[in-house]
């Protein structure tokens, strides 16, 4: 308020773009503010489960981008469902972590598709649960960030100012598992992230 007072007062003919500009900022914030907290409600996925509630996630995501393209794909949860094996808190970690990882490649990859893929799979008398996110983006940069083009430390990635990554990493650390980010393995570009628990 007091920077539209000053505003009027020194340079009036000025101040009606600025005006203009910070209402549209403003509106943009709000609305960006709601839907983070239209994402935050885990009802559906107590309620309906944590597919379905991925699924629900998605379709808003397509319709939030319609130029880009989100697919869901699961392979041995025909026996198996997520709510057997993971905890109700487990779940919704697991919930959060793909959704900053989806809101990551919207956001920075330039993709035009993005894929969530949750296996289980029996290895060692014990289920295993893999969910990769790929998109068909620009990949990743490492080469700018480490010299050996390897993924950067944490204190690398915290320097450049890549937070999100390191906060994703410690999240699934918290679960008990495994993180991976890495240019997909083909030529095509794009980016890899697998979650192992």
């Amino acid at each position: 308020a007091q920077l539209c007072q000053n505003d009027l007062q020194q340079n009036p003919a000025e101040a009606g773009p600025r005006l203009k500009t910070m209402s549209q900022t403003i509106t943009e914030t709000l609305k960006s503010v709601r839907g983070i907290s239209q994402n935050l409600r885990t009802d559906s996925l107590y309620q309906y489960g944590f597919v379905p509630s991925l699924e629900e996630f998605l379709e808003k995501m397509r319709l939030q981008n319609p130029s880009m393209t989100f697919e869901l794909k699961t392979s041995g949860l025909e026996d198996v469902t997520l709510e057997k094996l993971l905890k109700e808190h487990e779940q919704l970690h697991l919930f959060r972590i793909i959704q900053e990882a989806m809101r990551n490649a919207i956001k920075h990859s330039q993709a035009k598709m993005v894929q969530v893929v949750i296996s289980v799979a029996q290895l060692d008398n014990n289920l295993k649960l893999t969910i990769q996110i790929l998109d068909n983006g620009q990949g990743l940069k490492w080469g700018i960030l480490s010299a050996s083009g390897a993924m950067p430390s944490d204190d690398e990635l915290v320097k450049k100012g890549h937070l999100g990554i390191v906060g994703l990493k410690e999240r699934v650390k918290e679960l008990g598992g495994e993180f991976h980010l890495a240019n997909q393995p083909n030529q095509t570009g794009g980016t890899q992230m697998t979650i192992q628990l």
